[in-house]
């Protein structure tokens, strides 16, 4: 017979602290970058090759950040 009891949530390991702190760099250090690029973008101008490499870098930036806070979300709800 299957237990009644309720089971407790799952602690959070040492390895998914590791990764919720090295996340929380690297959402940092994103950050930075995005606030970065925008800047570089207003001053492009007419650059149309510079701006497409920077549009090109701010996606793929939108994209890793994107997953980096989904896992921050999962990890940071975990009981410490």
């Amino acid at each position: 017979a299957p237990s009644t009891l309720p089971q407790r949530p799952r602690r959070i390991t040492m390895r998914e602290r590791l990764e919720l702190q090295a996340l929380e760099k690297e959402i940092e250090v994103g950050e930075l970058r995005r606030a970065e690029i925008e800047a570089l973008l207003a001053e492009a101008g007419s650059d149309f090759v510079r701006t497409r490499t920077l549009c090109d870098e701010l996606h793929a930036l939108g994209t890793r950040l994107d997953q980096a806070m989904e896992r921050w979300t999962v990890l940071s709800d975990l009981p410490h």
